[in-house]
């Protein structure tokens, strides 16, 4: 009976070394599926890290990119203003020459069309006379009435009676007015005083 007595014990200890076994493998299962499954979150935060990191680097180059081509922009349209300004200042001053250059050759043009009429407009002696023995002005250009009221213009001398006129090199000779009264016929009208 002894026998019989230690059966009972003997399966009450394979059932508790058993029970002992398995408890012990299930508890080293689960705890390897809970390393498991640490390793894999921590896996999924550096893959989610490293995702973060080259999102973040890839937002500044972009941004730095972006930056760089609007600073190229404006520096283009800067540039750009800056020749159409410069050009149109260029184009406004050469106008402004043009039309000066033509101001003066306009002006220029009529004072010669003037002097031409008034030269036309001379009357001219119908019978040629002789002076009477002509002399050289002797008075120095220097001051004077000879200068005219405005003083020596180069270029010009100043002649009583018509102005300036251009100094071409011939000098000045003064001599007796042909048509004075002495030589004058006719029949006079009024008197001057």
């Amino acid at each position: 009976m002894m026998k019989n007595k230690k059966i009972p014990i003997i399966i009450a200890a394979v059932l508790v070394v058993a029970f002992a076994c398995g408890g012990f493998l299930y508890i080293q299962s689960e705890n390897t599926k809970a390393a498991a499954l640490v390793q894999q979150q921590e896996q999924a935060e550096a893959e989610q890290a490293e995702a973060d990191r080259i999102a973040a680097e890839q937002a500044v180059a972009e941004q730095a990119e972006a930056d760089r081509l609007a600073a190229e922009q404006a520096a283009a349209e800067q540039a750009e203003a800056d020749r159409i300004e410069v050009e149109q200042a260029t184009a406004e001053q050469a106008e402004a020459e043009r039309l000066a250059a033509e101001q003066a050759a306009a002006e220029q043009a009529e004072a010669e069309r003037i002097a031409a009429e008034q030269a036309a407009a001379k009357p001219k002696p119908t019978t040629p006379t002789t002076p009477a023995a002509p002399k050289q002005n002797s008075i120095p250009n220097d001051g004077g009435i000879d200068q005219g009221p405005e003083g020596n213009k180069p270029g010009y001398i100043y002649v009583p009676g018509y102005g300036y006129v251009k100094d071409e090199g011939g000098g000045v000779i003064t001599g007796d007015n042909p048509n004075d009264e002495n030589n004058l016929s006719g029949n006079k009208i009024g008197t001057m005083n």
